[in-house]
């Protein structure tokens, strides 16, 4: 059976463009994976899937790594074939000749014995994805074929052939003599023995450990070359190994090697927020535009700097009926709607790798884009105001977004007057329901709730006895809605009734 990869069944994904990456901050959450990857995974990072073929082939994947037996299994096999990626390293980086050719022959065995190992560890295993299964079965072919079969004979013979060198190393003054062991009779012993009999000393026990040298003297190599004139055919089958084998990484477990450090990573990463008491789920992938629910979701980018001062967030949940399409975040500032707006987005791009997501349980649908809006500051050497690159960039998303294409819009119009701000707005939100897009409006015009009845009006909300204090819990509210600044007001006694009764009682 053919590998083709553990990343995708038919090929086809898309990158999201550089405002949304950063918008949503999923370039933090890339940045932070790719930091701990033994490899560069983030082309794969930035590159969503188009078809739930392939988000499924992918969360079929992750839930058969996350099982312990197999993961143990699979970080083995890592751990293995980075050491035997450092031996090649430790090869190309040296500049003699032996050593050259004797790291390249460590990191040959190594890479047989870790395949060996693998396939040995996972030949009974039940695994149910379609990718693992593939790639056991070309293993099993690979590791029978003749190539690999000769790459293993010749290694291991050469090695043997070096392993049965022996060699005595006199110094004398400023000469080595290097000379091959012919079992002589070692006398260190004997003569150790003899002096006991006339000097009484305490023989303390010392411990030797041997450590890998990876850069060699100029004694050391001079040895070696000493070592190597004596020893003419262990030496050409080290060189006739390194010219046959140069290259004896197979391309498929190359690219396996790769691939499984993407889900490891990802693992490794959301380790410490599950350990905060926060969940992940495979989320159930629609097809089309339509019901859509998470529970206990967050946004992962915070998640992530919380949990390394040890805090723990707060988490939403919601429910789009089929037909809801404008979901209009209201509330105080600072209140977490922009958190909101961010998670919601964030979902979907997590959900479209194929990985598991915020949230305790949720249901999603292959969008084509993402499209954001977000602030932006004014460059000094634009000719264009706030509003008209606003407008601009407004207009841009209009132009490309689909009936499957998610929208995020974060304080729009906001620099601008309230009624042309009301009036620009309830024409955007009239565009994208006419085009049949979800989008996540973050807007301080609660009233907007009245342009179309597929709008779901949320709110940020704040403690009852206290309205200062938020909860930064989203939820719908009443289409009545409720201006918080009414509450401020009340508070602090400001409103037309407490002003007209406090001037009154000054008069």
């Amino acid at each position: 059976m053919t590998f083709n990869s553990l990343l995708t069944a038919t090929g086809k994904t898309v990158k999201e463009n550089e405002d949304t990456i950063k918008d949503l901050r999923v370039d933090l959450i890339i940045d932070g994976i790719s930091r701990l990857s033994r490899e560069p995974i983030g082309d794969i990072l930035f590159d969503r899937l188009t078809k739930k073929k392939d988000i499924l082939y992918r969360q079929k994947i992750l839930k058969d790594i996350q099982k312990p037996e197999f993961l143990k299994i699979l970080k083995k096999f890592s751990q293995n074939f980075e050491k035997v990626k450092n031996y090649i390293e430790l090869s190309s980086k040296s500049s003699f000749e032996i050593t050259l050719k004797g790291w390249h022959l460590e990191a040959a065995l190594n890479y047989i014995n870790s395949l060996e190992e693998f396939y040995s560890a996972v030949s009974n295993l039940k695994i149910e994805s379609e990718g693992f299964n593939e790639f056991k079965d070309f293993l099993k072919s690979y590791i029978a074929s003749n190539e690999f079969k000769t790459l293993k004979e010749e290694a291991i013979f050469t090695k043997n052939q070096l392993n049965e060198i022996k060699a005595i190393v006199n110094i004398k003054e400023n000469k080595i003599y290097v000379n091959n062991f012919n079992n002589e009779k070692r006398l260190d012993n004997d003569i150790k023995k003899a002096l006991s009999k006339l000097v009484y000393y305490e023989v303390e026990k010392l411990d030797f450990e041997i450590i890998e040298s990876h850069i060699l003297s100029n004694v050391e190599e001079k040895i070696l070359e000493l070592i190597k004139k004596l020893n003419y055919e262990p030496f050409t089958a080290l060189s006739d190994f390194y010219k046959k084998h140069r290259d004896f990484i197979e391309k498929t477990v190359e690219q396996f090697y790769k691939e499984i450090q993407f889900f490891l990573t990802f693992l490794e990463y959301i380790e410490p927020i599950k350990k905060m008491g926060l969940s992940f789920c495979f989320p159930e992938i629609a097809e089309g535009n339509g019901e859509v629910y998470f529970k206990d979701s967050f946004d992962l980018a915070l998640a992530k700097q919380q949990s390394e001062k040890g805090k723990r967030i707060i988490t939403n949940d919601l429910h789009v009926n089929k037909g809801e399409k404008i979901l209009l975040v209201t509330g105080p500032n600072q209140g977490g709607k922009t958190t909101f707006a961010r998670m919601f987005g964030q979902l979907f791009y997590f959900a479209t790798l194929g990985l598991m997501i915020p949230g305790v349980e949720a249901k999603l649908f292959v969008c084509d884009h993402i499209y954001t809006h977000f602030e932006k500051e004014e460059k000094v050497q634009s000719k264009k105001g706030k509003l008209e690159d606003e407008l601009a960039r407004a207009k841009a998303i209009l132009d490309k977004a689909t009936d499957k294409s998610i929208i995020v819009l974060n304080e729009i119009f906001s620099a601008t007057a309230l009624e042309d701000a009301y009036f620009l707005a309830e024409f955007l939100i009239k565009k994208i329901v006419n085009i049949g897009a979800i989008a996540v409006f973050v807007t301080f015009m609660h009233k907007l709730y009245r342009v179309d009845n597929s709008i779901i009006p949320l709110t940020s909300n704040v403690e009852t006895e206290n309205p200062a204090i938020r909860t930064f819990k989203i939820t719908r509210r009443e289409t009545k809605g409720r201006s918080f600044a009414i509450y401020l007001a009340e508070k602090y006694r400001l409103t037309y009734d407490c002003l007209k009764e406090r001037l009154k009682d000054e008069s």
